[in-house]
């Protein structure tokens, strides 16, 4: 259900929430990620009160990442199953997950301290587990810590040389410090790691447009073809026109077909035509 929202979708998982198998009501939780903080609070918060203990304290380590977003009352509700998510995961602190689990309560409260010592114990434990890197990352990235930034995720590289998210998210802090050169390098390995990924795509064909554009629109259409995302097919025909490719025509007639006039129209008033 992750992958297909919209209305029968959270009747779907409203009808999930209250099925009377266990392993059915963690699905509706993890159905329901995608959806912003207030919605997911409506669809999976009766399940803070669940019977069954694996299915309380998935919702609440599932609902503890909108911690910020949550009111009073809400947080006053999530308190006791939280603990018990807690619980568990310092049961399984051997283990890089809860570990990194336990890092991901800890950021989401605002207390960075007990989160990075989380996650440097998870990768102390177990330095395969790739999404200890990039937590970790990402909460050094929130304090503008980029030389830490990128100190954990060539540590993640060396780890874990096949990880494409660990080269996706450190081509993006090679991005925002203005190392295109290198974040296209490491963007190129990604989509290779894992080339079905569209977002590896599109980043990696933005990223390319002042180095060769060729390549550029090559990746941008990989990832529409892949996504199938009007958005792709607007970056992509965006591209064609600012450098005047020769198929920028056949590109907005194909887009014309899924976006509005007004969003044809907002394209070819930039490039005068």
């Amino acid at each position: 259900m992750a992958n297909y929202q919209g209305q029968n979708s959270l009747i779907a998982l409203g009808r999930a929430v209250k099925n009377s198998e266990a392993m059915i009501r963690i699905g509706a939780i993890q159905g329901s990620a995608p959806y912003p903080a207030h919605q997911r609070w409506q669809i999976i918060a009766p399940l803070l009160n669940d019977d069954v203990l694996a299915v309380r304290a998935e919702a609440a380590g599932a609902l503890a990442q909108y911690w910020r977003e949550l009111n009073p009352l809400q947080k006053d509700q999530l308190k006791a199953p939280l603990q018990e998510y807690i619980d568990i995961q310092q049961y399984n602190a051997d283990r890089g997950f809860g570990r990194t689990n336990l890092g991901n309560v800890y950021a989401a409260q605002d207390k960075p301290k007990l989160a990075i010592k989380e996650y440097q114990g998870a990768i102390a434990i177990e330095p395969y587990f790739e999404n200890s890197y990039i937590n970790l990352a990402d909460l050094y990235r929130g304090q503008g810590d980029e030389a830490s930034v990128d100190k954990t995720l060539a540590l993640g590289i060396k780890n874990q040389p096949k990880s494409a998210a660990i080269h996706y998210s450190a081509a993006l802090s090679k991005l925002r410090q203005g190392d295109k050169t290198t974040a296209s390098q490491l963007l190129d390995k990604a989509t290779q790691l894992e080339a079905n990924n569209p977002q590896y795509w599109f980043v990696y064909g933005l990223a390319m447009e002042t180095a060769d554009v060729n390549v550029s629109l090559k990746a941008v259409d990989k990832a529409y073809q892949l996504s199938r995302n009007p958005e792709h097919l607007f970056s992509k025909c965006d591209l064609m026109l600012k450098h005047k490719h020769q198929g920028a025509t056949q590109c907005l007639n194909q887009l014309s077909k899924l976006a509005p006039p007004e969003v044809i129209q907002q394209l070819k008033s930039r490039y005068q035509l």
